[in-house]
């Protein structure tokens, strides 16, 4: 036995004795035993996986095995550092590959899970305490650039402008790929990169498409073969078996069945293609120019302000130096060449990039063209539509207008070397145009073109990123909801299976992408002929390869009616069916068997549902032999999705029947989508069929190729009758029903119900305003806990709320802490404006507390324009322990965020602008990337005021009152968007619902950022969101208490006689254990829930307030029902606590004016450059 079958051994029986010894501390919690008891779940995290990546490694060598293990046990027993470690694992006589470099944390980890069993059986409460620390500090330490230090691979290919410059990701794979190559040419890694070396040195391109991108053409071909040989030998076996020759029409409906089983099938043995990227992290290069294209028609009737809020959000998404945005506006289509409005709606649009460029300096260019007359359309219009607009701009790129008028920052805009195409309803996320435009400048991508010119033949000419549905549009009517299969965003820029990409490393062009402006010069306008092409992007993909990089995301809107869902389908028909000139023509010849392929595929999907419809009504003529087209019909559109729900039940069972609050989740809605597509086969049909009839005539004849309304027309167009729409499945159910065998005429009356069923199941949109019922009630409410804001924010305290207030039982003030934090500075200062514009108190009472309080701000000592944790409020001087913590700091600049834009909109408070200029000084000359921990990609949860040193520990949970705050500093640039990547995200269930979690549970932690941060339907907040108060009720009902347990002061004295405070939620909900035990019930937690309904919440409140809990400065901060200190009576905590009051009141605030303070916040131009971090899926 070698050495990694008896580690291997080994570490199976260490892991049994750590889980004895958490077994036997959960009855034992001291010592070392409470070490285990706190500490166990991340130690088993670290320990499977370490153990996964050494021992489920081939290419992990026993003898190096041995080696790193002696070297990690002898790392281990000192403090754990990178020159340590590095020093530790240099093996001169036995170099480590790359797969070796690469579990050096691992080997770590099992030498520290083996020092831990030791330290828990002797109970060694030193050594299991320093064991745990060293686990936990594996994440500050650089391993990959210990990997990469060590790598004799990385410093012969660092030659290699491809390798040097690349990502880190990009380096580590292209250092896996050689020795990959190694192994099966029977070379060292270091041999290999030294033949690659000498072999590429000239031809760098040629190395990367020799280790990285060889494809798997061979196996593709095959895939292609078997999706369409096995539905036809099926149907040629039915065919003989039955005699029917009508059954060949089967053909299509069993072929999309073998389809999706072939991509599922190839998706398993070939891994997601991986495309080198450069990285950009000190920005864009001049060679790397790019300008971001948003195309739509001119609107008509001079409004730009939705044409200047998108553009507005492509800027602050995506732009930055050498990245600028462009208007691509044509004219609609006119009977002559002029219309009256045109000069008006060019002036006035040219007028809108004018005031964007003054607003952000620049960076914006408006492009619009003069109508031609169009003998296909017989009108005028701009030439060719949007592929002539697309022509007109690169064109203009470099320097050609040609009938082109460009407006606004000419210089952001010409000899630009990309363009990115997006659509109107394109939403785009940060990173993604740089890191396509990184992959583009990659010697690896760069697209070379064929001796004629004609197509690119290595390398990419369009780099296009993976598209979804947007999270709003997909939940924005029932309709959608149920058709788009949910929306959001992904957010981790990992690779993800497409068929033609994996396979051919040449994947399909969907209009968004960055195309190459010299390559599309040079091979686009030969090869598309004038006015015959509407669907341009596939065979604009077709002559310059498609690079698809579906680690790079964009979304799309999706159809909110049926109508506008089917004339969407209808006009891509058109467009494919208009392309297949391409297979027969001579002139235009397609470069490769692969492209026309795709092209020939796109046309044949098409007509899916006509060959289901025709399969259904052949089964009423044909009574004998009905059961096979019902059968095969059914199957075509049910057995996938039952398939993968049986997969589910086998292999993963939690989430096969897992629940979802959004209602468009889970395998019920798959199958649901399935069932209404089903239900409009008819009507699909009747459009596809139309669509392809009239895209062959219009290619033959020539005319009506161009015609064309976009998306947004259909979805602001009152739509035709519903019952107009089903008219041709009306008549199909109908012959079903008269010529049917009985089983026949149940499916015929299914389809005859389905047209009333469908339209009063997709009449009603979705989403409605919520109503706010008892506007009464919250405005009381929010008046009292105003009065702790206005009595006690005084002279004597400097117009500082002081942290709580604590009453006698007859309600006199027993003590006032006179202490305060950003946190409570925070919700006073946005509470002020909110109380004016509730009519609380007058706009010049606002104005004057504002100007108070921001004066006795101004002149606190600050650590790096931070504030300290606490200051005394009588003399402004930060309280022992200097401690500057990052939570409070963040919810304070987000609150003076919120605020500052409030004041903009107000315009009857601070019209001199001058408060808004003091916000902005202070938001500006704090430095938040102080908290920031780049190995972990963490924020600290503060630092130690008098030595400058941050702490040991992070927020490192996303359902956390931190969520806000890393928003904040995200979009503020203060920390790098790879931060909310790294933030964990944990889950637990209960009763089928799955939630993340956060430390302990609390309605604060999940709920307070919800006071600033809107909340989407189907994404993973709003999941957390829905599961904590499903959790928290369930509880509450559990204990026969009124819900909202979440951290707040409890019914026990301090040596002061004053209350103790704690944070603890519901165990459900929580990641820390021993959770549950404290039911002290928060009615702060009850205000906090109106961002999820209104009703019960309020419904709660009743009940504590009938326990005596509302005092004339709001509710008091928790009734305590804790047997063991209360008995069987509640006792109210007689305590005001200022953040308390202030969360409060923004949510009475929130709730009453239709989430303003979330509106204002998000309005803030750089928090509302990053919004799409809020759309992350499920």
């Amino acid at each position: 036995m070698n050495f990694k079958s008896k580690a291997e051994r080994q570490m199976k029986s260490v892991f049994s004795a750590l889980k004895s010894i958490y077994k036997k501390s959960k009855t034992e919690q001291d010592g070392a035993y409470l070490w285990f008891y706190d500490n166990f779940s991340q130690l088993k995290e670290e320990f499977e996986n370490a153990v996964k990546c050494i021992f489920k490694n081939r290419l992990v060598r026993s003898g190096a095995l041995e080696n790193m293990m002696k070297a990690a046990a002898s790392a281990a027993g000192k403090k754990l550092s990178f020159d340590g470690i590095l020093k530790e694992f240099y093996f001169e006589n036995m170099p480590l590959n790359e797969a070796e470099l690469s579990v050096i944390r691992a080997c770590l980890a099992l030498e520290i899970s083996k020092n831990l069993e030791k330290c828990g059986k002797s109970s060694d409460e030193k050594g299991t305490s320093e064991s745990f620390l060293m686990l936990s500090s594996l994440s500050d330490i650089d391993f990959s650039g210990i990997a990469e230090s060590l790598s004799e691979t990385s410093k012969i290919l660092s030659c290699f402008k491809g390798y040097k410059y690349a990502t880190e990701k990009t380096r580590f794979e292209i250092r896996k790929a050689v020795d990959k190559a190694a192994l099966k040419n029977g070379r060292t890694p270091a041999q290999e990169a030294l033949f690659a070396k000498d072999a590429f040195l000239c031809d760098e391109a040629g190395f990367y498409k020799e280790y990285l991108n060889n494809g798997n053409g061979a196996v593709g071909w095959v895939c292609i073969f078997l999706m369409w040989f096995m539905p036809l030998a099926l149907t040629v076996l039915l065919v003989l078996v039955t005699k029917l020759y009508l059954l060949a029409f089967l053909f299509l409906p069993l072929s999309i069945i073998f389809r999706e089983w072939v991509y599922a099938f190839s998706g398993r043995i070939v891994k997601p293609v991986f495309y080198p990227e450069i990285s950009l992290e000190e920005g864009v290069p001049d060679e790397g120019k790019t300008v971001i294209v948003y195309s739509c028609l001119m609107p008509s009737d001079g409004d730009f302000s939705g044409i200047s809020e998108k553009l507005t959000d492509i800027y602050l998404s995506s732009c930055e130096k050498n990245i600028s945005v462009c208007a691509l506006l044509d004219l609609k289509e006119a009977k002559e060449k002029k219309e009256k409005t045109d000069e008006k709606n060019v002036n006035a649009a040219a007028k809108a990039i004018s005031a964007l460029n003054k607003k952000y300096g620049g960076s914006f260019t408006l492009l619009t063209r003069e109508r031609g007359f169009s003998k296909a359309q017989g009108l005028f219009i701009p030439p060719e539509r949007k592929l002539g607009a697309v022509k007109a701009l690169i064109k203009a790129v470099g320097g050609n207008k040609d009938g082109a008028f460009l407006f606004g920052d000419e210089k952001s805009f010409y000899n630009a070397k990309y363009v990115f195409i997006c659509d109107s309803d394109t939403v785009i996320l940060p990173l993604t145009v740089k890191r396509l435009i990184g992959k583009a400048l990659h010697p690896g991508n760069r697209a070379k073109l064929n001796a004629d010119k004609s197509a690119v033949e290595s390398g990419y000419g369009i780099f296009a990123p993976k598209t979804g549905a947007c999270v709003v549009s997909a939940y924005k009517t029932r309709f959608s909801r149920i058709f788009s299969g949910g929306g959001g965003c992904s957010l981790y820029h990992e690779n993800t299976a497409e068929f033609y990409s994996d396979m051919f490393h040449d994947g399909i062009f969907q209009g968004k992408g960055l195309i190459d402006v010299g390559a599309y010069l040079e091979v686009v306008p030969k090869n598309l002929p004038y006015e015959r092409v509407l669907s341009h992007d596939i065979a604009e993909g077709s002559f310059l390869r498609v690079c698809t990089a579906s680690d790079c995301e964009v979304s799309d809107g999706f159809p909110s009616t049926l109508f506008g869902f089917l004339k969407r389908k209808e006009r891509w028909v058109r467009g494919d069916f208009q392309n297949l000139f391409y297979l027969f023509s001579k002139k235009y010849h397609i470069p490769s068997a692969l492209s026309k392929y795709k092209l020939a595929d796109n046309a044949v999907r098409a007509l899916f549902a006509p060959s289901c419809a025709l399969c259904l009504l052949l089964s009423a003529f044909l009574p004998e032999h009905a059961a096979y087209f019902v059968v095969g019909v059914t199957a075509a559109f049910f057995l996938n999705s039952l398939i993968r729900l049986v997969f589910l039940v086998l292999f993963h069972p939690k989430c096969a029947f897992r629940r979802y609050f959004s209602r468009n989740g889970g395998s019920a809605a798959d199958i649901r989508r399935d069932f209404f597509e089903f239900l409009l086969c008819f009507t699909n049909a009747k459009t596809e069929i139309c669509a392809a009839v009239l895209g062959v005539a219009r290619s033959i004849s020539g005319k009506k190729t161009l015609s064309w309304t976009v998306s947004s027309e259909y979805e602001n167009k009152k739509s035709p009758s519903f019952f107009y729409e089903s008219a041709f499945s009306l008549v199909c159910a109908a012959a079903l029903i008269l010529f049917g065998v009985p089983y026949v005429k149940l499916l015929g009356v299914l389809f005859l119900l389905s047209v009333p069923l469908i339209y009063f199941v997709l009449k009603e949109n979705g989403n409605s305003n919520k109503e706010i019922e008892n506007k009464n009630e919250i405005y009381s409410y929010a008046k009292l806990h105003w009065n702790y804001f206005g009595e006690f924010c005084r002279d004597e305290f400097n117009n500082l709320p002081p942290d709580n207030v604590v009453f006698t039982k007859d309600g006199k003030i027993k003590n006032i802490n006179a202490k305060t934090s950003p946190t409570n500075i925070g919700f006073y200062l946005l509470s002020v404006l909110a109380a004016a514009e509730m009519s609380v108190i007058s706009q010049s009472e606002a104005e004057e507390r504002l100007d108070k309080a921001l004066s006795s701000v101004e002149a606190l000592e600050k650590y790096k324009g931070n504030l300290y944790n606490w200051y005394d409020t009588s003399t402004l001087r930060k309280v022992k322990p200097f401690y500057v913590s990052s939570v409070d700091s963040g919810n304070f600049l987000c609150a003076v965020t919120a605020l500052k834009e409030g004041l903009k909109e107000n315009g009857g408070i601070d019209i001199s602008g001058s408060i808004c200029r003091r916000l902005e000084k202070i938001t500006a000359e704090t430095d938040f990337s102080v908290f920031y921990n780049g190995e972990r990609g963490l924020l600290r949860t503060g630092i130690d005021g008098e030595t400058g040193k941050g702490t040991d520990t992070h927020y490192d949970l996303f359902m956390s009152e931190m969520r806000m705050t890393s928003y904040f500093a995200i979009a503020s640039k203060s920390v790098p968007y790879i931060h909310w990547q790294k933030i964990g995200r944990k889950e637990k269930s209960l009763f089928g619902y799955f939630g993340t979690l956060s430390w302990t549970g609390t309605v604060f932690e999940y709920y307070m950022s919800s006071l600033f941060l809107p909340t989407f339907e189907g994404t993973r907040v709003f999941e957390a969101l829905e599961y904590s108060y499903y959790c928290q009720k369930k509880f509450a009902k559990k204990h026969g208490i009124p819900f909202g347990i979440s951290e707040s002061s409890y019914y026990s004295f301090d040596e002061n006689g004053l209350y103790k405070y704690a944070a603890d939620g519901v165990p459900k909900t929580a990641l820390k254990k021993e959770v549950g035990k404290n039911l002290a019930v928060s009615p702060y937690s009850s205000f906090l829930f109106f961002e999820k309904e209104v009703k019960e919440p309020l419904l709660n409140l009743k009940r504590l307030k009938d326990l005596g809990v509302l005092s004339k400065y709001g509710f008091f901060d928790a009734v305590d029902f804790t047997k063991s200190r209360v008995g069987n009576t509640p006792e109210p905590v007689r305590c005001v606590m200022a953040h308390h009051v202030g969360m409060s009141f923004v949510a009475c605030f929130n709730a009453l004016k239709d989430g303003c303070v979330q509106k204002r916040f998000m309005s803030d131009s750089a928090m509302r450059g990053v919004k799409t971090l809020l759309y992350e899926k499920i």
